[in-house]
């Protein structure tokens, strides 16, 4: 099924196998612009600080309980310091609710 319409879902997002580290963001989908998940925090570990990441999967569950995939998924920002607060942002290729 093709979405065409805009959806938001906040949740909280995790990396498979690694459920235990959970962070918190908004998940983003318009027709023009595509989907976008907003994480507040970052999955990164301090050796990766330095260069963007990509993930073949992201898994969440949003607040009202649905479970949600996203496949492949490309870091396109980062901002905050190593040892504070982070945010991040990711493009995703599809998603799965």
């Amino acid at each position: 099924m093709q979405l065409i319409e805009k959806f938001e879902y906040r949740g909280e997002w995790w990396l498979p196998g690694r459920d235990e580290r959970k962070v918190s963001g908004t998940l983003k989908f318009s027709p023009n612009e595509g989907a976008k998940l907003e994480l507040i925090g970052s999955f990164r570990e301090a050796r990766d600080y330095d260069k963007m990441t990509a993930h073949e999967i992201i898994l969440g569950i949003s607040i009202d309980g649905r479970n949600i995939t996203l496949h492949k998924c490309f870091e396109t920002e980062l901002s905050g310091v190593l040892s504070g607060p982070q945010a991040s942002s990711f493009l995703i290729q599809t998603v799965f609710v």
